[in-house]
């Protein structure tokens, strides 16, 4: 039986040394086809490739998809969650309850991404340590198949890009408040949360061994806590336990547990007491790379016209549970690039950074906040009107702060246009005795919107952060993948001025808006003075 021994000996030491020996390119070459294979198995719609701009993104095979058919067919046991049994999760949780200073003051959700973060890089350190192979227990699955499709999935979660604000270096967020104007307040990293709940899992020292040294540099879990945060989706937990097919009785919760790992009878209230029943925030595996979508398109209220939403279903096909992807809308040209929004409240420039780590150039759904203290009794008499009037305020009491919120959807442009045809009826001597006699009121309306733009505050030109994202663009060509923390820098430098950009522009549009609101609203009470007998 000894050379039996030295040959699984050798087929290791090999596969180590094809491991070391294998690029980054060739690895990038291996999980493109993996991924392809994959897709073309799973989905009968989609394929999918691979940009070194845009990493992995899917695109329309067929020449129509209708609205709510299955886009893609995952087998239900790949939805993996904190909530699941793997290595280590009784004592890292029994761990944290002991704690329970830390426990009573802390958000369970937030508690659930750095659990869930802390299975994944685990998991992947065990990949390493077994020669690319995922040992028994790690995730939790037994067979081959699915332990060799995880083992990829890793992989490529590993080196995926992730820019949302809780990877960002300190001299990067402080490039955030310099030139984007937001707070630390307003980024609220779990950071710092991240370190006490280290801390607290070392004291164990089972968990010591296997987490790390990670208090003096936590890169490789805050990379994973990010993962876990960019690309998952959460449902409450009656709907998680739904969509698993079960019925609402406690009851069934024997049905439960006998097929779905999780809630095993020993970890069954461990769960419940730990995670409260709050939401369930789990990952999907290959919907995570259809892309996230920017709507194109606003109605006059700022809401998107063209968001695609998707949603989740559980299906039996020869005997195997599948949760099926459907989309919310037709697709009808082969070869698009297929996408969803989360939903409609997460289009915001800063929400979309903070949270999923990408900018949209152009985003339709700026918004921007002012205040103007002391309401607007500063204003004299004949300007509230005006002002009320072109839409720079509501007036309701001219005593205390009043805050607004603007957008860059526009006024009704066919009503502007028909008070234009209106006012041209008039006779060019008309119009110049009229606007003699208005000249003090087109006074008033540009007075209140010279109010409205140092109101708000719109710092440098928008031509600052052009000429910035120019720079940074064609510094990250010259540098072709040869620097990655640099090109991280430059990259999430141009974040920095995509957001700030689409702040300025609304600034501009809503000053653009006003300016033709008012000089309509002068052309309109012409035309009544030109009409009147």
């Amino acid at each position: 039986m000894w050379y039996k021994s030295l040959l699984i000996t050798f087929l290791i030491i090999a596969y180590a040394i094809q491991g070391q020996g294998r690029s980054d390119h060739t690895e990038g070459d291996y999980l493109n086809k993996f991924f392809r294979d994959q897709f073309a198995e799973k989905s009968p719609h989609l394929d999918i490739s691979y940009d070194e701009q845009k990493g992995f993104h899917t695109i329309q095979r067929s020449e129509y998809i209708s609205r709510a058919e299955a886009l893609i067919n995952i087998p239900d046991h790949y939805a993996i969650s904190a909530w699941d049994d793997f290595d280590l999760k009784r004592e890292i949780l029994t761990t944290l309850l002991d704690d329970q200073e830390l426990y009573k003051n802390t958000d369970i959700i937030a508690l659930q991404y750095i659990v869930f973060g802390l299975r994944l890089m685990l998991a992947s350190r065990e990949i390493k340590k077994s020669y690319g192979l995922l040992p028994q227990g790690v995730l939790g699955f037994t067979k081959q198949e699915d332990k060799h499709f995880w083992v990829n999935v890793l992989k490529y979660w590993e080196q995926a890009r992730v820019d949302d604000l809780e990877v960002w270096s300190e001299d990067q967020l402080a490039y955030l408040y310099e030139f984007a104007h937001y707070q630390p307040d307003q980024v609220k990293s779990i950071k710092s949360l991240l370190q006490r709940v280290v801390r607290t899992l070392q004291r164990n020292k089972r968990l010591s061994r296997a987490i790390g040294n990670t208090t003096t540099d936590l890169d490789e879990l805050i990379h994973w806590v990010s993962v876990v945060k960019s690309r998952n989706h959460g449902l409450d937990f009656q709907l998680w336990i739904d969509i698993q097919g079960i019925e609402e009785s406690f009851g069934s919760f024997k049905v439960f547990k006998e097929r779905y790992q999780p809630f095993q009878d020993e970890n069954l209230e461990l769960n419940r007491r730990f995670w409260k029943n709050q939401k369930v925030n789990f990952l999907l595996p290959l919907i995570d790379m259809i892309n996230h979508h920017q709507p194109s398109r606003a109605n006059s209220a700022g809401q998107a016209q063209d968001l695609i939403q998707f949603r989740i279903d559980r299906v039996m096909n020869d005997g195997v549970n599948f949760l099926t992807i459907r989309l919310d809308k037709a697709f009808t040209e082969e070869g698009q690039e297929v996408a969803y929004t989360y939903n409609q409240f997460m289009l915001e420039p800063f929400v979309l950074l903070k949270h999923y780590g990408f900018t949209v150039p152009n985003n339709l759904f700026s918004v921007i906040g002012f205040t103007i203290p002391n309401g607007l009794i500063s204003i004299a008499n004949q300007k509230k009107s005006a002002c009320e009037e072109i839409g720079c305020s509501d007036i309701v009491d001219l005593r205390g702060d009043h805050s607004f919120n603007l957008k860059k959807h526009s006024i009704n442009r066919n009503l502007l246009n028909l008070l234009t045809v209106e006012f041209l009826k008039g006779s060019e001597k008309d119009i110049i005795r009229a606007m003699s006699e208005y000249s003090a009121q087109v006074n008033g309306v540009l007075e209140c919107i010279k109010f409205y733009k140092s109101s708000l505050k719109s710092y440098q030109k928008a031509s600052f952060d052009i000429e910035r994202i120019q720079g940074y663009n064609e510094q990250l060509e010259r540098m072709k993948g040869n620097d990655r923390k640099t090109e991280a820098d430059l990259r999430r430098k141009i974040m920095v001025h995509e957001v700030t950009l689409s702040t300025k522009q609304v600034v501009q549009l809503n000053e653009i808006y006003a300016l033709k609101r008012g000089i309509h609203l002068i052309w309109e009470q012409l035309f009544g003075y030109l009409s009147s007998p």
